[in-house]
């Protein structure tokens, strides 16, 4: 990779861990000159999203200009509000371009907001007692409820149902809030401001 696209993949980085997932992307990369099938077991070998994820970039880092280019080209044509962050289309530009698609780019403030409480959460909460009613507010698909069930350890099961909350619409942020609220008071309390925010 070129030394800029290079820092242009750094500096995007926790918003395409946070936005993407790599199922969307590595299907398209698989070949020998770029993602091998060496590279996808080890990425797969993960079963958290967002863990995956920053695999794929990390190898990413290593590969050649021309699989940069190709994963670029994927997010020009799937994912558009992430390509821009890849792109120059970022810095400031004239003919008001960067102002129409910066707040796409970032993606959404609430889950910029849960992301930056995530290591809060998996400290304090348990996915375990939230999922299945989230699952039948249609939150949650069945599959991913049963994927974080299936995790005996507490903060993997966390960490797993964040990883599916955050690639949520941003109106689904409002009925986790209600869910959260139930059942951890205290934590409704700090994602909302409206608690003490030195106590985390």
């Amino acid at each position: 990779m070129k030394p800029a696209d290079k820092e242009r993949l750094v500096k995007a980085r926790s918003d395409l861990v946070r936005s993407l997932d790599v199922l969307h992307v590595l299907p398209l990369l698989k070949r020998p000159d770029m993602y091998t099938p060496e590279d996808e077991k080890k990425i797969m070998s993960d079963p958290r999203r967002r863990e995956r994820m920053i695999l794929f970039l990390t190898i990413m880092e290593r590969k050649s200009c021309e699989t940069y280019q190709a994963f670029c080209e994927i997010l020009e044509s799937r994912f558009p509000h992430l390509f821009l962050l890849l792109s120059d289309w970022d810095d400031d530009g004239d003919n008001g371009h960067n102002t129409g698609y910066s707040n796409n780019a970032r993606v959404d403030d609430e889950w910029a907001s849960l992301h930056r409480s995530r290591d809060y959460l998996i400290s304090q909460i348990d996915a375990a007692k939230i999922a299945p009613t989230l699952r039948s507010k249609q939150v949650l698909t069945a599959e991913q409820e049963q994927m974080i069930l299936n995790d005996e350890k507490v903060t993997r099961r966390t960490e797993t149902f964040l990883d599916f909350l955050e690639m949520k619409p941003p109106g689904t942020y409002a009925t986790f809030l209600e869910v959260v609220g139930e059942i951890y008071p205290h934590v409704y309390l700090a994602l909302t401001d409206d608690g003490d925010d030195d106590d985390w």
